[in-house]
């Protein structure tokens, strides 16, 4: 017979790894439903069609994973055309212009530049 903690440590165990195959099956019961009707797949879809929220769904995004890495790989491919900015034109620096009222009835500018 096992002390009262071990039970307790070894009932919570149980119980955790139960919710949490419990999960995973309504996570990819989602996902087949939604990939199914043509839906997007996102973790709001997916924890509104499994009744779980989007914060469980995180947590198990490596299901969702597996089915959008092929999605990813297209559109990065795509991407790759892309010049990165070498025609890119700076912005001009700023000048701005601080002005003292001296006591003659004198002023002084004294520009600031910016870089």
């Amino acid at each position: 017979d096992l002390p009262l903690a071990e039970r307790q440590r070894l009932a919570a165990a149980r119980t955790h790894d139960l919710r949490h195959k419990s999960t995973e099956s309504q996570i990819r019961a989602a996902r087949a439903f939604l990939l199914q009707k043509g839906e997007a797949l996102t973790q709001i879809a997916v924890g509104r069609v499994a009744g779980i929220s989007r914060q469980t769904v995180a947590t198990y995004r490596h299901m969702l994973d597996d089915v959008l890495k092929p999605v990813l790989r297209l559109a990065t491919a795509k991407a790759r055309n892309v010049k990165y900015g070498v025609y890119q034109v700076t912005a001009a620096s700023v000048q701005r212009v601080l002005r003292f009222e001296l006591p003659a009835e004198e002023s002084a500018v004294l520009p600031i530049l910016d870089g």
